[in-house]
């Protein structure tokens, strides 16, 4: 978990908690991590600037901040989080606000579907199960 400017505590994935103890070293507990132009918090235009640029560089759609946050959540959602999860991960307060964020896809509803077994597969294996624990004393003996 993180701190997030005082708002709360956000969960972090593996690779980004490795990222930012690497830029850390040498910094004091209450640096920030990243600056913006003037070295103090990286304000909300600086931020948009930022990302205009790279997505520009990447060649990529420019996207805002706030698409990035619907983008993240997303990922969140497809890898099961709940819509309280994510009122907790976007620090909401109601669960009305979080709904705006819980957006369906085709990528994740195929993925649930590919894992949901049909009846009739079910039978089948439970009955392929069976045969063969029947079948496997006979062909020992």
């Amino acid at each position: 978990m993180v701190i997030v400017s005082g708002r709360g505590r956000a969960p972090m994935t593996p690779q980004l908690r490795e990222s930012l103890q690497l830029q850390v070293i040498g910094k004091r507990p209450d640096d920030f991590v990243a600056t913006g132009e003037n070295g103090g918090m990286i304000g909300h235009q600086f931020l948009r600037r930022s990302l205009q640029r790279l997505c520009k560089l990447a060649g990529v759609k420019s996207i805002t901040p706030h698409e990035l946050r619907h983008s993240c959540t997303e990922l969140f959602v497809e890898a099961g989080a709940s819509q309280e999860d994510l009122r907790r991960l976007l620090n909401h307060r109601s669960a009305q606000s979080t709904a705006g964020y819980m957006h369906r896809t085709d990528r994740r509803l195929n993925g649930i579907a590919a894992q949901v077994q049909s009846p009739g597969n079910q039978t089948e294996k439970m009955q392929s199960t069976v045969a063969s624990e029947l079948v496997s004393p006979l062909i020992l003996h």
